[in-house]
């Protein structure tokens, strides 16, 4: 059986609010946290790479460190990553990726568009060694802002929001089914994961996503609650443990 395990609270203060520091603070810490994990220096698949490294310089430093970088995407432009030893531009669960290679298994800002939850995680596992772990950096599904993305999808206004936002908003379809403990629990139920360890990250920036008349009603949710308890975060950090053996 999967083992939970909640990290303490982003920052070294005991009051969550605490960590609203500076811009790209989850970002930050997700970085330190790959860092930290030797894993990450050996060959790590990049899920939904892109065409180059994830903009954020943190996470470009840490997958620089990799003995052996490969991703796969289906966009095209991924034939056109220059740090990638080996490439698939395919959707991850098509790609012909080779079982127990892999140290680690990262994503960044992707499993929100994952449409089956379990069909991705079964590839995640075959993909990792023993003892091999996946990360994911991802909006947190019980957060306001996921709601909101939902309903706008819903409606059909995702377009319109891209508009009025300050932010960059992609034209991918996101589900929000890979973005909870719980979901990661059902959808990783009997596999060889051993331990499910989740990073609440607080990110004011979600504002910025509004227009500006509506920005009032993300910063009271923050005020209230999503500054001040771990689990009414903007974003989830995923770290899942392959057993040993």
């Amino acid at each position: 059986m999967m083992r939970v395990v909640v990290a303490p609270p982003y920052g070294k203060t005991k009051r969550f609010a605490k960590a609203r520091t500076k811009p790209g603070g989850p970002i930050e810490y997700f970085a330190r946290l790959l860092e930290a994990d030797d894993r990450m220096r050996g060959r790590v698949l990049d899920v939904g790479c892109g065409p180059d490294y994830p903009e954020p310089q943190p996470m470009r430093d840490v997958l620089a460190r990799c003995a052996q970088l490969d991703g796969v995407d289906p966009d095209p432009a991924v034939e056109s990553h220059p740090h990638l030893a080996l490439r698939w531009h395919s959707e991850f669960a098509e790609a012909d990726i080779p079982r127990a290679a892999y140290d680690a298994v990262m994503t960044y800002n992707v499993v929100e568009h994952i449409k089956q939850p379990r069909l991705f995680l079964e590839k995640v596992c075959a993909a990792l060694r023993a003892g091999g772990v996946f990360y994911a950096f991802t909006p947190h599904a019980v957060h306001p802002f996921a709601m909101v993305s939902r309903s706008v999808q819903r409606i059909g206004l995702k377009n319109v929001w891209r508009w009025g936002s300050k932010h960059k908003v992609n034209p991918y379809h996101a589900y929000y089914r890979l973005n909870s403990a719980q979901a990661v629990l059902k959808a990783g139920r009997d596999l060889s994961f051993t331990q499910l360890t989740c990073h609440y990250l607080p990110s004011p920036q979600w504002q910025a996503y509004f227009p500006a008349p509506l920005r009032i009603l993300p910063a009271m949710y923050d005020h209230l609650l999503g500054l001040r308890f771990q689990r009414c975060a903007a974003v989830l950090a995923i770290q899942l443990d392959k057993a040993e053996s």
